[in-house]
């Protein structure tokens, strides 16, 4: 009798390849989340400090406010 010490698992590779894909994810997830939360905290103390602020519009955003405007 020819016992295995190691079981093969088919799918040992797909796992692992997975897991490194899931774990990207949750880095750039954190990274994300990080980025946020330091921008909404310069937003908070910009507003509570009083300064004149302003929120820049992108190409497309501005785009879709004229047309706004020029249907009013």
């Amino acid at each position: 009798m020819h016992v295995h010490a190691n079981p093969i698992i088919p799918n040992t590779q797909f796992d692992a390849v997975c897991a490194a894909a899931r774990a990207e994810a949750s880095r750039e997830a954190a990274r994300t989340r990080k980025k946020l939360s330091e921008f909404a905290s310069k937003l908070a103390a910009a507003m509570d400090s009083g300064e004149d602020s302003f929120i820049r519009v992108g190409p497309h955003e501005e785009s879709q406010e004229q047309a706004k405007r020029q249907n009013r």
